[in-house]
């Protein structure tokens, strides 16, 4: 262990005096979670905050490829539930294609979580989200979808790396809230989502300064019919819109039939 010391600090030299140009003199002393003082720092935080310092690609490569594989088992072998369950991950193949923006990215960040509900035919029909609320809803979590192959590698966005995510962005960002608009410098958070960009591309919510992290279309519920193979997803594919498609399923696939409305916040 002594002689494990010595190369330890050494690292942590270089991590506190390799720094971004936008980078506050006080983030070099500062390794708290800015809002929860009970967060536990992960070796994944250690890695991308030293990736970042530092400027180094290889870092964030090494980030990115640990991130993509500690997943990879599960995501090849999901466990189905239901056929409800097996029926989601068909739909969410057949409908996701990533935006334009998002296939010159080396990474497409997808969600790990799905509401559905199950209705009969005379509560299916199109309306806004908000109408099934009431009803009992099926959550699979974790999911791990499936994606036509556009030569990109893939990332699950578990909760433990939405924590490493905000907690990159947010640390010392002089934030008392990480949804207080009131950023410190926000020359310095778009320095660090820049560096982020270099693997995946990421939108800044409508109520900024939080951002979305999914490579968009991203699905928030799907009403399934019972009685019929019909389907409704309402997703959202920008930062700023969203809409509801209907599928029906012919076969073994699911087609895509109509949309009934669009959204704009």
């Amino acid at each position: 262990m002594k002689k494990l010391l010595p190369v330890f600090f050494l690292f942590l030299l270089f991590c506190e005096t390799t720094k971004s140009p936008f980078q506050p003199d006080e983030f070099v002393i500062s390794f708290n979670h800015p809002i929860d003082s009970m967060y536990v720092v992960k070796s994944e935080d250690v890695l991308l905050r030293s990736a970042y310092t530092s400027q180094s690609q290889h870092q964030l490569n090494s980030f990115c490829d640990a991130w993509n594989k500690v997943y990879a088992q599960e995501a090849n072998q999901p466990n189905y539930n239901s056929d409800w369950d097996k029926e989601i991950y068909q739909l969410f193949y057949d409908f996701y294609k990533p935006s334009r923006e998002y296939l010159e990215s080396e990474y497409l960040v997808l969600q790990n979580e799905i509401v559905y509900i199950v209705v009969d035919s005379s509560r299916y029909g199109v309306g806004a989200a908000s109408e099934y609320s009431a009803l009992d809803f099926n959550e699979i979590a974790p999911f791990w979808p499936q994606v036509r192959d556009t030569g990109q590698n893939v990332l699950y966005l578990t909760d433990r790396y939405k924590e490493v995510l905000n907690f990159y962005i947010s640390e010392y960002s002089g934030l008392e809230s990480f949804y207080n608009s009131e950023w410190q410098s926000w020359e310095y958070v778009w320095d660090k989502v820049g560096f982020l960009e270099s693997k995946f591309a990421l939108y800044h919510n409508h109520w900024v300064p939080s951002f979305h992290y999914y490579s968009f279309p991203h699905v928030s519920m799907v009403i399934m019919n019972e009685d019929e193979p019909k389907a409704i997803l309402f997703y959202r594919d920008s930062w700023s819109t969203g809409g509801t498609a209907e599928y029906e399923k012919t076969g073994t696939e699911w087609k895509y039939t109509r949309t009934f409305y669009g959204w704009m916040e």
